[in-house]
């Protein structure tokens, strides 16, 4: 006997999936492949891939704060200074022209270059020769570095590119020695490591600040005294309105009164 629909069992819905709130992150502008290329950020693609990851996990963020964050907690967790993080860069998808970043190689005069570069960036000499310091945080040398560290050990921040510098074991940089002002800067910063540290933290900050855009400030609050005023005025005007619609309906019951 077929079962009526009546006695039939009751269809269960199927569940659906819950949809993951978190959403999936954006893939990184076709520009990141070409300055991958590039030789000056070789062996990047790991890291950029971690940043990219976080930025995805706040859309707020764009892509290129979180970079310019990501070397900012890489120089503070290495013992460097701490640099104060301006916000507001946009993503760009298209790739940066090349001979933007300073190459002494091929150039006739590096320190003069190096002067122009400066100039351009609105920088002073002093500030772009102390961002050289992050060269401590990477493998610019052939050899062991300078501070008697071992490859693969934690890198720290230190003066030990300068030192490097004089001692001859960057020979690429060597062009630093040949004019007396930047001769000089190398020689402070290879003394005097408080030095760099401090002019380090403003150089990479004054750098940073050239990519955002600052948002428009807001219109200064009024003062208190200013904002009572105007309340009490506000109350004072009600209070009159008040009283001369309260006179004109009482004249007006009068005269129906009197006639």
């Amino acid at each position: 006997m077929r079962r009526t629909r009546r006695h039939a069992a009751p269809r269960r819905p199927g569940r659906r999936p819950r949809p993951d709130p978190t959403p999936a992150p954006p893939p990184p502008p076709p520009s990141t492949k070409q300055e991958l290329a590039h030789a000056g950020n070789e062996s990047l693609a790991l890291a950029l891939a971690l940043v990219t990851t976080v930025a995805g996990k706040h859309p707020t963020l764009s892509l290129a704060d979180a970079i310019q964050l990501a070397g900012i907690a890489a120089v503070e967790a290495a013992g460097g200074p701490a640099i104060t993080f301006a916000p507001g860069r946009r993503d760009s998808w298209a790739h940066a022209p090349e001979g933007r970043l300073f190459d002494p190689r091929g150039v006739a005069d590096p320190a003069a270059a190096l002067a122009a570069f400066a100039a351009r960036l609105g920088m002073s000499l002093r500030h772009v020769v102390a961002l050289a310091a992050v060269h401590s945080l990477a493998r610019w040398w052939p050899g062991p570095p300078v501070d008697g560290g071992r490859r693969g050990a934690r890198p720290r921040f230190s003066n030990a590119f300068f030192r490097g510098v004089l001692s001859g074991a960057a020979p690429g940089d060597a062009w630093l020695l040949a004019d007396a002002e930047t001769r000089l800067l190398v020689q402070e910063y290879a003394d005097n490591e408080a030095a760099l540290v401090c002019d380090y933290a403003a150089a990479h900050e004054e750098l940073s600040r050239l990519g955002p855009r600052p948002r428009p400030a807001p219109p200064p609050a009024p003062e208190v005294g200013v904002v009572a005023l105007a309340v009490g005025v506000g109350v004072a005007v009600a209070v009159v309105a008040a009283g001369v619609v309260a006179v004109a309906a009482w004249r007006r019951r009068r005269r129906r009164r009197v006639l």
